[in-house]
């Protein structure tokens, strides 16, 4: 994807894999990949989906205290926003106080995990003086990650780059709204609350956007992109 950036031997070896070497059936998350594979094989390659984990995500909708975690983290007539992910440089986290700051006052946000960008994120937060609308979480357990996306309205992936986030179809999946930038495989997912723009337009795409929640389960998402379908789509494929 980036030959630039390779020697002209392993470009060499790894395009001839391609020809040769990639067998029957080639699944890929990414379309680029699937692109660059399908010009030099004659392989049936396939985008696959599945990476939900139908169990933890039933549960923490059936389980998530709601009234609880919104009463924490925003008042009764305030928008809650959450970012989950590592805070390291190609999440571009900080980018999403940025867009807080853009938003009216009826917006908070809670930003969930560590890493080396922590430092970054909350210069941003300094330098935006939005102290009292963000509430860095730190590391959470997975669990408890799907609660607060499951109470949030909405969910920010400001990523420079992604393969296949699972993250943004746990908040499909949880009845969230996604903004995200458009990177990897979600070009190619059509889906009403997925909203796909630069980052600089997310608040735009946001004030824009319904946020209205029916607190409901995406009973079709969980099922479109769970691990049972990822399974079943590869096991399809070996028994034709």
């Amino acid at each position: 994807m980036r030959p630039e950036t390779q020697s002209s031997i392993k470009l060499a070896l790894e395009r001839l894999n391609f020809s040769h070497g990639m067998g029957d059936h080639v699944f890929c998350r990414v379309p680029a990949i699937r692109d660059l594979i399908a010009e030099r094989s004659e392989a049936d390659v396939q985008l696959i989906h599945g990476i939900l984990n139908d169990d933890r995500i039933r549960s923490a909708h059936e389980h998530a205290q709601e009234a609880e975690i919104r009463s924490t983290y925003a008042d009764p007539d305030e928008q809650l926003l959450v970012v989950a992910g590592r805070l390291s440089e190609e999440k571009n986290v900080p980018a999403a106080v940025n867009v807080l700051h853009e938003l009216p006052q009826s917006y908070q946000l809670v930003i969930i995990g560590g890493g080396p960008q922590r430092e970054a994120v909350q210069n941003a937060i300094d330098r935006h003086e939005e102290h009292e609308r963000v509430t860095m979480c730190g590391e959470l357990s997975h669990e408890k990650t799907l609660s607060l996306i499951d109470a949030a309205d909405g969910l920010l992936l400001p990523s420079h780059t992604e393969a296949y986030p699972t993250v943004a179809f746990e908040g499909l999946a949880l009845g969230c709204t996604v903004f995200a930038t458009p990177v990897g495989i979600l070009t190619e997912v059509e889906h009403p609350r997925l909203h796909l723009s630069p980052v600089e337009d997310f608040s735009k795409a946001i004030q824009s956007a319904s946020l209205d929640r029916t607190r409901e389960l995406d009973v079709n998402t969980l099922e479109e992109y769970s691990m049972e379908q990822f399974a079943n789509q590869i096991l399809g494929a070996i028994e034709a």
